[in-house]
């Protein structure tokens, strides 16, 4: 990737646009994650269900590493990763264009994927997972710190074991 591709902004609540006015080009970006998880296995069933209960926090798209077809997907505009928007044009006005998708998950980001991984199983019995986070520029320990609360709920499978695997006192789970 080229330094543009990486650059991210963190999201400011508050800002006023003459601010922004400065800035020639927008570019968002995305924290993904890629990985492998088990197939016909009630863990990365239960996995893949969590991660689906919460939109509002990261995307999940499941492919089958059999033959390559698509699970589960978000719907086609969520699936950016990079995006960029032209900022003022030469008549010193923003432009009114759309954003421009520079890396999206799809056909051309699992060959990237493919091509980085330094290691191949040697079976095909499992499932392509890639979570990326909804709002651009959120710091990657708050995706780690969600990744890993939806793994714990599908390795137990209840609130209730959370819970006490967090250390929280049983007299405090039964109020």
């Amino acid at each position: 990737m080229s330094g543009r591709q990486n650059t991210t902004y963190t999201h400011l609540e508050n800002v006023n646009r003459k601010v922004l006015r400065r800035q020639q080009t927008i570019v968002e970006s995305r924290n993904y994650v890629c990985a492998h998880m088990k197939r016909n296995d009630p863990v990365t069933r239960r996995f893949i269900q969590y991660a689906l209960m919460r939109p509002s926090e990261h995307l999940i798209l499941v492919r089958d590493g059999k033959d390559g077809r698509i699970v589960v997907a978000p719907e086609k505009e969520h699936r950016w990763i990079v995006r960029s928007r032209p900022g003022i044009t030469a008549v010193g006005r923003y432009s009114d264009e759309g954003w421009d998708v520079e890396l999206e998950v799809g056909g051309y980001f699992f060959e990237i994927a493919e091509l980085e991984r330094q290691w191949h199983f040697g079976f095909t019995s499992y499932y392509e997972v890639y979570m990326w986070d909804l709002r651009p520029g959120a710091k990657p320990l708050t995706m780690y710190h969600h990744i890993r609360e939806v793994s714990v709920f599908a390795a137990y499978g209840t609130a209730a074991s959370l819970s006490l695997s967090l250390g929280v006192p049983i007299s405090e789970f039964c109020r």
